[in-house]
This record gives C-alpha cells, sequence and structure tokens, in this order.
C-alpha cells in the first residue's frame, strides 16, 4: 500500500508515517505498509473544504551525516580519519559510552549532544566468512525532553532524526567506518508545552476538516463565542459538522494516533498532535495540530512481523493444516495440502496451554500416570500470534481449529482444516503459518537471536479481507498483518480504456514473507526503554513508533530479500495476477531487474537495493563461494540491514562494503558492489582506495 508518513506526516508522495502514544487505535490504511504501490486518489470533500499541501521532507534546521570510510587507512576529502573509539568491542555498554563521548566532542558535527540521543540499538554482527572483520551498528534516534500542561516532564521524538554508526573491529579496537543520519540543532523545548487541552486540540483538528487552510494560527479555533461554542462541542467529541452539497454526510470527527516533532509541515519546529481522520469515501486524511500554537494542517494520506520430554507413553503427535503449498521451485501455487503448524499452543480440555509444538508440528506431553485419554485442541493460536481473524468467516467457516482424543503411546495427527480445498479457508493456514516460518528463519541467522523477534503480534493476522482489494499490508498502528481475499480490479489497460483484473488471495507464502519483514524492521527501529521508562507517563510519546528509521525504498527491498532468500526464488507473487494483458507478467515482481535508482521516485517498491543484492548473492557470493556457503553469507546481509536501517540504497550499498571488510582492511566483494550499482542502477559509489603496502595500525 503506502510507504509511510515522511519524517513526521509526508502522506501523499511518498507513504505515511506517524507516532502515536502505545494505546495501539487504528489508523487508516496509508499508516501501513503494503505489497503493491497505489495510486493516488484525489479526496471527496465538502463544499469548502480545501486540504493543505502534503509534507514535505527537508535538510532546513538539521545536520547531516553521511560519512563511510571504506577502508581503515582512508583520509576523506575534509581531512577526517576513521576514528578509534577507547571501549570494549565485547561491551555494547562500553562502544554507546565512547560513541556518545565522541559526538559530545563535536557536537556541531553531528547536530546535537549526545543527550538528545535515545538508544535503539548497540548490536554486533559475527563474522560469517573467514577473516571478515566483526561488524557492530549503533543505531541512536532523536528525542526532545519538554513539559506538560502541569509541568511534568515529557519526551517526545524528533521524527526523521537519527544517527547511526558503522564500526569494525581491527586488531581488537572497535574502529568508526561509518555513520549516517541527521540530527536537529534548533529544536527548542517550549514547543512541546501544550497551550491547549486534549479535549481543545480535538477540536482544532475537527474544525479544521470544515473549512479551507487556516491564515493564523489559532485560526481554526478563535476565542469568541463561536470558537468557544466550537471548542465545547468538540471537547464531547460533537464538533459541528457542515454537511456535503445535497444533504450528504460530514467528515467523520478525527481520532488521535499521536505526538511528535517535525519541521516538514512548514519549516519550523512544531510538536503536533496527529490525527486520523476520512473524506467522504471513506479514504485517509491526516490532520496535525500544533500543541503550542493552535495552528492546524490537514491533506490526504494516500498514494503514496519446546522441549519434547521423550516417553514412549507420553502423548505425542503432530499438528497440521491444509494450506495452499510452494511449489519446489519456492512459487505460491502448489497444490492445497497439510502443512505443519509450528510453534503452535496444544490446550487441555480447561483450556490450559499445556504444550507448544515444535519448528515440525510435533508436540509431547508427559504421561500423568493415569494411562487415560486426553482431550486436546489445537487452533491457530501461537505465543508468538495470539489470533487469526478470517473477515469471510461466515462464508468459510473459521475460526480454525481441532479436538482430538490423544492416547497415550499413539502417535497421532492434529489436522486443521482436514478436507477442504477453499483458497479462502487455506489462506487462515497459509497466512498464520507463513508469519512462524519467518519467525523460525529469521532468528536462525546470525545476530537475530534477539529478544525484539518474540514479541507477540499484538494484532493478530487478519484473512480474507476487503478493505484494500489484490493488497498486502502490516499496519504498525494497531501491529497486524493483513491479506485480502481473491478479487478482481477495474484498472487501466495498456490502451488506456479500463479492464477487469483477477488476482488471488493475497495470503501466500511469497507475500506472507514480505509483509512479516516489516514487522520486523518496526520492531527493531523501537527505542530501548527500561521497564521503568515503559510504565512512566513520560515516555508515553515514544515507547512505540509507527516510522521506521530504515528509508522506505530500503524497507521495500529487504521485505522482497528475506521473501526471495526464504524462498530461494526471485519472484514475489508468481501467477498473482491471473489475466494480466498481453505482454505483462503474472507476478509482483522480480529481483533480477535491473531498475535505475530515482530517488525522486514516489513507489518505493522501486527495488533497486533488492535487487543489488540479489545479484551480489547469485553473481558474487554463491559464484565465488560455491551454493551453500554463498547463500549462508547472502543471508547473513539480512541482519545488517534490519539491525542498521540504512537511510537509502546507496548507503545500504556502502554498510555492505564495510560489512565485508576484512581484517586486513579489504573488501573482497567492493568492486562488484561498486559494479552492479553502477551497470545495473546508475549509481556511483565512491571509489574504494587501494591499500599500502603495509597496512597501519588501526
Amino acid at each position: 500500500l503506502t510507504a509511510r508518513l515522511s519524517r513526521a506526516v509526508r502522506a501523499g508522495l511518498k507513504g505515511a508515517r506517524a507516532l502515536f502514544d502505545g494505546a495501539r487505535p487504528a489508523a487508516p490504511a496509508a499508516f501501513a505498509r503494503g505489497i503493491l504501490h497505489q495510486p493516488f486518489v484525489p479526496p471527496t470533500l465538502p463544499a469548502g473544504v480545501r486540504l493543505d499541501p502534503a509534507p514535505r521532507p527537508t535538510d532546513q534546521g538539521t545536520v547531516r551525516t553521511s560519512q563511510f570510510h571504506l577502508a581503515p587507512w582512508q583520509v576523506l576529502e575534509d581531512g577526517s580519519s576513521p576514528v578509534v573509539l577507547d571501549a570494549d568491542p565485547s561491551s555494547p555498554a562500553s562502544i554507546e559510552k565512547a560513541l556518545r563521548a565522541l559526538v559530545d566532542q563535536n557536537p556541531g558535527k553531528y547536530g546535537a549532544a549526545s543527550g538528545q540521543m535515545a538508544k535503539v540499538s548497540v548490536n554486533a554482527l559475527p563474522a560469517v566468512q573467514p577473516g571478515q572483520a566483526p561488524t557492530i551498528l549503533a543505531v541512536f534516534r532523536q528525542w526532545a525532553q519538554g513539559v506538560d500542561t502541569d509541568g511534568a516532564p515529557y519526551y517526545l521524538l524528533v521524527d526523521g532524526a537519527s544517527l547511526t554508526f558503522h564500526i569494525k573491529v581491527f586488531d581488537g579496537k572497535p574502529v568508526v567506518m561509518g555513520s549516517e543520519g541527521r540530527l536537529a540543532p534548533g529544536v527548542d523545548p517550549a514547543i512541546m508545552k501544550p497551550a491547549y487541552t486534549d479535549d481543545e486540540l480535538l477540536g482544532l483538528a475537527a474544525k479544521r476538516l470544515q473549512s479551507p487552510p487556516d491564515a493564523a494560527p489559532g485560526a481554526g479555533q478563535a476565542r469568541g463565542p463561536s470558537g468557544l461554542l466550537d471548542r465545547l462541542l468538540g471537547a464531547v467529541g460533537l464538533a459541528r459538522r457542515r454537511r456535503a452539497p445535497g444533504g450528504g454526510a460530514a467528515l467523520p470527527p478525527p481520532q488521535f494516533l499521536s505526538r511528535v516533532i517535525t519541521n516538514e509541515l512548514d519549516g519550523t519546529f512544531r510538536a503536533i498532535n496527529l490525527y486520523q481522520a476520512q473524506d467522504l469515501r471513506g479514504q485517509p486524511l491526516i490532520v496535525a495540530v500544533d500543541v503550542h500554537d493552535g495552528k492546524a494542517f490537514a491533506f490526504s494520506a494516500q498514494d503514496l512481523r519446546t522441549h519434547l520430554i521423550s516417553d514412549l507413553k507420553a502423548v505425542s503427535g503432530v499438528a497440521v493444516g491444509r494450506g495452499t503449498t510452494m511449489t519446489p521451485a519456492g512459487d505460491d501455487n502448489g497444490p492445497i495440502g497439510p502443512i505443519a503448524l509450528p510453534l503452535t499452543n496444544v490446550y487441555d480440555a480447561s483450556g490450559k496451554v499445556v504444550a507448544v509444538t515444535d519448528e515440525q508440528g510435533r508436540f509431547t506431553l508427559p504421561d500423568d500416570g493415569s494411562g487415560a485419554a486426553r482431550t486436546l485442541t489445537i487452533k491457530l493460536e501461537s505465543p508468538f500470534v495470539p489470533f487469526v481473524k478470517d473477515e469471510d468467516a461466515a462464508k468459510t467457516g473459521a475460526p480454525v481449529q481441532v479436538t482430538v482424543t490423544a492416547v497415550p503411546g499413539q502417535a497421532l495427527t492434529a489436522a486443521l482444516n482436514p478436507v477442504s480445498a477453499d483458497p479462502e479457508l487455506a489462506a487462515n493456514i497459509v497466512g498464520y503459518v507463513g508469519y512462524l516460518q519467518h519467525q523460525i528463519w529469521l532468528k536462525g541467522l546470525p545476530g537475530m537471536n534477539d529478544a525484539r523477534m518474540d514479541s507477540p503480534l499484538a494484532g493478530g493476522i487478519r484473512v480474507n479481507a476487503h478493505d484494500q482489494p489484490g493488497n498486502a499490508y502490516y499496519n504498525p498502528a494497531d501491529d497486524s498483518v493483513n491479506y485480502m481475499a481473491a478479487a478482481v480490479l477495474t484498472v487501466r489497460g495498456p490502451d488506456g480504456k479500463p479492464m477487469k483484473l483477477s488476482v488471488e488471495n493475497t495470503a501466500k507464502q511469497s507475500i506472507d514473507y514480505h509483509e512479516v519483514t516489516h514487522r520486523r524492521v518496526q520492531r527493531f527501529s523501537q527505542l530501548d526503554l527500561t521497564p521503568e521508562q515503559e510504565a512512566s507517563a513520560a515516555y508515553r510519546f515514544v515507547k512505540w513508533t509507527m516510522n521506521t528509521i530504515m528509508g522506505g525504498d530500503v524497507n521495500e527491498s529487504i521485505a522482497d530479500f528475506v521473501s526471495d532468500a526464504m524462498r530461494d526464488n526471485p519472484i514475489i507473487g508468481q501467477g498473482f495476477f491471473q489475466n494480466p494483458p498481453a505482454g505483462r507478467p503474472t507476478y509482483i515482481r522480480d529481483a533480477r531487474d535491473k531498475t535505475p535508482y530515482d530517488p525522486s521516485n514516489p513507489d518505493p517498491h522501486n527495488g533497486v537495493a533488492v535487487q543489488a543484492m540479489w545479484a551480489l548473492r547469485e553473481r558474487g557470493f554463491i559464484a565465488q563461494l560455491g551454493e551453500a556457503a554463498g547463500k549462508a553469507y547472502a543471508n547473513a546481509m539480512i541482519p545488517l540491514v534490519i539491525i542498521g536501517q540504512p537511510l537509502n540504497p546507496v548507503s545500504t550499498l556502502l554498510h555492505l562494503i564495510l560489512w565485508d571488510m576484512r581484517a586486513d582492511g579489504r573488501s573482497p566483494f567492493a568492486d562488484l558492489i561498486r559494479q552492479i550499482a553502477g551497470q545495473d542502477h546508475g549509481i556511483d559509489l565512491p571509489a574504494v582506495p587501494s591499500a599500502p603496502n603495509l597496512r597501519p595500525s588501526a
């Protein structure tokens, strides 16, 4: 669907990003990250209502950092050399302390002092290839501390402001080889003190949806009698609603999302409340209200993740469900058949979880000594996926579950959906199993055995939905993964005339693995707060952020690459388009394409990073290291990207060169990375300097 709300609230061209306070309210589809780019549809508004221009990213008032030393002996044009940290490379706390000291030595260089840097993570990636120098990634986001209406301190993130360090370890010494991001030095904490109550701010948002753009701060909430009446009505959720011409419905009231600092509305740093809203057709709108001066903005939000007890007399078995399987080539459309249910809860007759299946769907319960048969129930519930919701449950008969009688000493097979070939019923199995297969596979990569991988998917999995026909998306607002039922879409063909395009149910493995990767990226972009901070009201706006640090195009690419690598197949959605126009493919994307890099492309699904990574996998790693070692090395790129959260495809490639670097300072695949970047995508990467005869000590 959409990519993200740029930095603070870029809705309309490059997708949707926003923050909220952890309550996880419902959010418009524009906040989700989906498998397909959705075209812009002009909003339908009541007479007299006009929107503001969509926010645009700006470097005004910020300091950008983009510095990569592609060899430990390289001196850049500004005279800077790689910095050796006075730190223990085996201690994340020591690395963090040294980096904060580095920033505080020259805060003007980075844009802010280290006190404004909130830690996301400090992660060590182990060496995969012989001689590869270990990599440490340190990721921070910028926050500011201000005071609330009662004088109590609280924190807000400066949206789009982050700083990442790429550190290599040479001869036991951590060396800063790369840094990227942007921090804002000019954020005045005074902007964070609200001059309005929460109800008044909601009233301002509602008023903005009934009028042209405000001409002056607070214009939508005048202090005269009419403004007071509007404010009082807004306080009880009954703001006056001007009806559309002909008695049509008025715009529904907005709903609060969160608060964030941004300068992308009009170039001024503002602490804003973000609200979701809708036009007359239900398409998403965004309203932003400055909490300090009351100025309101409105714009379209479109266009834009057991231990088995060995006992011969134990109750044991395997849990499976019938779903659409993959072909031997890793395509989606194999036959509907049994699929093991990994990491799935097994309940006894009282509803207690008595076992969790292993990665192959097997489970065992110890003999309780009675020898009696036991009643067990298995459904699509897991420690990692609390539920699956079928939007067409009335038609498919979901929820899918099975209750069996288990006899000690006799193995059994518990089959969910044992006979049905209905692809919508199978979608329940596929969407659920795909998430857990992703959990198992990704956690097995070097550096990914991380507690953040184990957080339950709070919003569950939704299948057979109809809100975005032909799409699938991860929604960070409620932490859910969403799949659509099969549909017939009306599109324009190559001749410009309308045509009917049939698309499959989007609960397919290649799409599953893509969407769940977005969820992983989301989790790895959150602040590393202590339990005390999580519980404190001062951190309510920063304990869950809907925007990632990673650039939208990189986010889509790593989602594709994980899916491609898991299936050993570069095609996403083979056969998804069932009746494409002549000469058009049936699939969604192919990582073997060679797309020129266009940073102004409003569609983040342009695939430059995934195409470069797949080419590096095939033409470099597998060709030179052999199939098994080459695939393993290619898979190890995934933690680098998910944890490091590169800002764009160019910096992704630079991070890959550093990650590939050996203890002698050379990167064996650097020349190939530069060749792929230049020949395939028109990206001219900086040259890798030649090594001196004797490598100096790091």
